[in-house]
């Protein structure tokens, strides 16, 4: 959502506003959608009992990484940027393997409360 924000604190043009509006719905949607399958995938890995960094970047990558795949389908199936927007999705990915892994650092399963 920093991209939102950012774009909405520089808008001087008034006919920016439908190109910003646009923003925030996709912006907005790609959140719900990467919630949806991020919590989900933490329940299920906590509930292995795999508490390690790497389970936490795996499912913050497919939280990124699926939506993308979708949306690569949905949008550029039958044109020419199928490849490039597949691309493109796997670069985001990194993004979200960043996401799991300061997630696990805020979450820290490992780590119990002190003992009483």
């Amino acid at each position: 959502m920093l991209p939102a924000i950012v774009k909405t604190l520089t808008v001087v043009d008034f006919s920016d506003r439908v190109s910003l509006s646009i923003l925030w719905w996709i912006g907005g949607l790609l959140y719900l959608v990467q919630l949806a399958i991020a919590v989900p995938g933490y329940l299920y890995v906590r509930h292995l009992g795999h508490t390690g960094v790497n389970e936490y970047v795996f499912v913050g990558c497919l939280s990124v990484l699926l939506p993308g795949i979708a949306a690569s389908v949905y949008w550029c199936a039958f044109t020419s940027c199928f490849g490039g927007s597949l691309l493109h999705a796997a670069y985001m990915s990194l993004y979200g393997c960043a996401m799991g892994a300061i997630f696990w650092l805020i979450a820290r399963p490992d780590r119990h409360g002190p003992k009483a």
